[in-house]
């Protein structure tokens, strides 16, 4: 997997920092772990940014998916699988189509295969989707057949949990 350089990450928050400045702190301080490799701190603080009400309200309304596609998908592999999971599924919420936000989901649950909390997640999310679409039996035999699967584990992450309840 490539990275960015810290000029590439940088003109992408620039762009953000123009269309958002109400996020000039949080965008400084992606900046700042990008540029010094702290992945923990930058994971953190992607967490909150991702989920700001600010990309609901104005821009393009592809901001989180284009930012999703040039810079969290090369550096996933430096993310926590199931903070990475979180902010997937927060990007998901900018596709007009529910279809493409399975498809998104699904295609991200490729890259935490390994991981079952986040693969759980991510499934979760997908029901969620569904629901939303009125698939309500789909919505239903995917949650249950996740609760299973949940129950014969032994340690899964309270958000998996939280999620499905």
């Amino acid at each position: 997997m490539t990275t960015l350089t810290a000029a590439e990450v940088n003109a992408l928050f620039d762009e953000h920092q123009a269309k958002f400045p109400q996020l000039s702190e949080k965008i400084g301080l992606l900046k700042t772990y990008y540029a010094t490799k702290m992945w923990h701190q930058l994971t953190g603080v992607l967490l909150e940014y991702v989920h700001d009400t600010a990309f609901d309200s104005s821009g393009d309304g592809n901001e989180l998916l284009n930012m999703y596609n040039k810079l969290i998908l090369k550096m996933n592999y430096r993310l926590d699988p199931l903070k990475y999971s979180i902010i997937t599924i927060a990007c998901s919420r900018q596709f007009e189509s529910l279809e493409d936000a399975i498809k998104f989901l699904e295609e991200a649950k490729d890259r935490v295969k390994n991981k079952m909390d986040a693969t759980k997640k991510l499934e979760i999310a997908q029901a969620d989707k569904k629901l939303a679409l009125g698939k309500h039996h789909d919505c239903f035999e995917q949650l249950n057949l996740i609760r299973q699967e949940l129950e014969q584990l032994s340690d899964v992450d309270a958000k998996v949990w939280a999620s499905l309840a």
